[in-house]
């Protein structure tokens, strides 16, 4: 999961500290779903998919990302 948010992070044009202020979390949370330490749940889950655009299905890496990247939200 940690790869995938890193990608669509980046895709979208933020750092982490940038990720963590639009999630309203510490960068080092966003880092350590990254490293894969732990992993985002509940409200910070359904926020990181709306931020980034995403499936809950893709950051478990159930199913490939086939929308188009929208750099507008």
């Amino acid at each position: 999961m940690g790869k995938r948010i890193a990608k669509k992070r980046e895709a979208k044009g933020l750092d982490q500290s940038e990720l963590g202020r639009l999630l309203d979390i510490t960068p080092q949370a966003v880092q350590q779903w990254e490293s894969g330490q732990t992993s985002p749940r509940g409200k910070n889950l359904e926020r990181l998919v709306e931020v980034l655009d995403c499936t809950k299905s893709y950051l478990f890496g159930e199913e490939n990302d086939l929308r188009p990247l929208n750099r507008a939200r």
